[in-house]
């Protein structure tokens, strides 16, 4: 079973010995690029990708957070704009009622 594993990931079996893993002790062919598959040329693109879903989930944030701020200040307005319509309403009920008072 460990033959088959080291040979498809092409990692030589000394390198998962418990005295590759000590601080004290490394051995030098632990450290070959043979050991670590490094038989390709790494780009980076990991990188790339993780930082473009970083600013997508940024503008995400960005524009949920915008959203809720407009929609609070929505309803303060729409609050406001009913108690103006109210206390307007109630002035000129008051004043309906002065003049019909007054015509008595």
């Amino acid at each position: 079973m460990n033959t088959i594993l080291f040979k498809q990931s092409s990692l030589k079996a000394s390198c998962f010995k418990p005295s590759c893993f000590k601080p004290s002790c490394f051995k030098p062919d632990c450290f070959k690029p043979d050991c670590f598959n490094q038989g390709s040329v790494q780009t980076g693109s990991i990188l790339i990708l993780t930082l473009v879903f970083l600013l997508l989930t940024t503008l995400i944030g960005a524009t949920t957070f915008f959203s809720s701020f407009t929609e609070t200040r929505r309803a303060g307005n729409f609050s406001a704009s009913a108690l103006s319509f109210e206390s307007t309403e109630s002035a000129l009920r008051a004043g309906e009622t002065f003049l019909i008072k007054a015509k008595q």
